[in-house]
């Protein structure tokens, strides 16, 4: 009989041991996806900061109203929420050619509040004269607001923290599973 649970043990231990690889490969995972990508808005926003600028207009400046599908907490269930983001569309001219671009920053604004839409409308009225700064690679992105944000770099860091706490997942399943007695 002792054979037997100390098999029992040995089981739940391995499955244990395998629940929490996953889960600190979960931890991992995404918080390198999160970090890869929140690196690479960084460097485009930090990059906007050195763009030529040139006068622009703002042709549209309204409140756009959006659903965004999705789970909540991991589970199944599918989640419909309704968030806001700005909509200001604006025109400019580089070399005589005429640019439209609605893009205010690199980084996404919205919010299920509107409080980030509103800032921005009011901010950008309809026909505002406003500095257009633009990708001298490529004059038809352009942003109103270059530069790195507080969005861009607390991106980062909750991708950091996710891949640390994978790895610290994973070496405390090393330190209190895998100890034999």
């Amino acid at each position: 009989m002792k054979k037997d649970t100390q098999v029992d043990d040995e089981k739940a231990k391995a499955i244990l041991r395998w629940i929490i690889i996953i889960f600190a490969l979960l931890f991992f995972v995404i918080g390198s996806v999160v970090f890869v990508g929140a690196t690479k808005e960084a460097l485009s926003a930090h990059e906007s900061a050195s763009w030529p600028s040139v006068p622009g207009t703002i042709l549209v400046s309204e409140i756009d109203r959006y659903e965004s599908r999705g789970t909540a907490g991991g589970g199944s269930n599918i989640r419909t929420s309704i968030l806001y983001r700005p909509l200001i569309k604006y025109t400019y001219l580089v070399d005589g050619v005429s640019y439209k671009n609605n893009r205010v920053k690199i980084s996404a604004l919205s919010d299920s509040q509107g409080r980030q839409a509103k800032f921005y409308v009011n901010k950008y009225p309809v026909d505002e004269s406003v500095t257009v700064s633009y990708s001298p690679k490529n004059p038809a992105s352009s942003v109103l607001e270059p530069g790195l944000n507080k969005t861009n770099t607390s991106a980062i860091f909750v991708g950091l923290l996710f891949m640390v706490m994978g790895i610290l997942i994973f070496l405390a399943r090393r330190i209190y599973i895998d100890r034999e007695y």
